[in-house]
């Protein structure tokens, strides 16, 4: 066990961190897209029906 197995399982620690960030990160894009679809969809349909009055 010397210093390049050290670094080496620093950089495997540091490979799944950013894999579970980036992860996390798909998630809150995918439900924040989601709700802006949402939001977007509500908006567009109560501009139609204004049109429609």
């Amino acid at each position: 066990m010397g210093p390049a197995s050290d670094s080496r399982g620093r950089l495997f620690e540091f490979r799944i961190n950013l894999a579970l960030s980036l992860r996390k990160m798909c998630l809150i894009a995918f439900l924040a897209g989601k709700k802006a679809l949402h939001l977007l969809y509500r908006k567009k349909y109560f501009i139609i029906n204004e049109i429609n009055k």
